[in-house]
């Protein structure tokens, strides 16, 4: 059976992007079964350039809120008679009094939000299966939470060939 006509029950070994990102969505709640690093690979890229554009929007407001925040710098007085009161520090206007910021952290973070709520699931179970192929449990992404450490296992984990212990995982048919 050739790699193109693998069904979507079994890995895709030495995927395409465009194959990897089409199963990606039509297994988007499978958790069981295998996905190979192929799949997992494009579809982390396709993910990437996805959430370009928010993170963009989201670091350019960032940008621009932060400078003007630092540019408007106002001088904070103790004393209720200004002539006399004296200088106790400096604040900078907020954030979002910036123009600019106003208009594109609100939008890149809702279109960030909605991408990433609309893939979750789908990611979950795409790393789910990609764990499995690698002959390990799907509850092993459950360390990805540990402080410091934890996004970086996973990834060595992610990097795992495919195992024979992972076929364990395939749907019994």
């Amino acid at each position: 059976m050739s790699a193109a006509s693998a069904p979507l029950s079994q890995p895709l070994y030495r995927a395409t992007f465009a194959q990897a990102v089409s199963r990606f969505f039509r297994r988007f709640a499978t958790f069981t079964g295998r996905a190979s690093k192929s799949e997992f690979w494009w579809v982390a890229l396709f993910v990437f350039l996805v959430t370009l554009v928010p993170n963009a929007l989201l670091t350019v407001g960032l940008t621009s809120g932060i400078t003007h925040s630092i540019t408007s710098q106002l001088t904070v007085s103790a004393g209720t008679d200004p002539d006399s009161a004296m200088p106790v520090g400096t604040t900078g206007a907020a954030i979002l009094d910036d123009p600019t910021a106003a208009l594109l952290i609100p939008l890149g973070a809702a279109i960030g939000g909605v991408i990433a709520l609309a893939l979750v699931v789908p990611w979950l179970a795409l790393t789910w299966r990609r764990l499995h192929d690698a002959g390990l449990a799907g509850a092993w992404f459950f360390l990805s939470f540990l402080p410091a450490v934890g996004g970086l296992f996973l990834l060595v984990l992610m990097l795992q060939p495919a195992k024979r212990e992972g076929r364990r995982f395939d749907p019994v048919t």
